[in-house]
């Protein structure tokens, strides 16, 4: 599975400002969804550029397991 801090490329609309954190093809805070493979790449998890609603379920995610 590609899991990791990701940022969405789109050809129309509003274009992402924040980095998200993507499981499979849907970002956590459920904002974004990505056709094909995410270009996961290595960022800090409490890095100002990350989506903060991803930021907090990923740390109830790994809390959780």
């Amino acid at each position: 599975m590609n899991e990791g801090w990701a940022m969405p490329l789109v050809v129309t609309g509003a274009l992402p400002t924040k980095y998200h954190y993507f499981v499979g093809n849907i970002s956590l805070c459920g904002r974004w969804f990505i056709l094909g493979r995410v270009h996961v790449v290595s960022r800090d998890d409490d890095d100002p550029g990350n989506c903060t609603v991803c930021h907090r379920r990923l740390r109830k995610r790994r809390m959780e397991r």
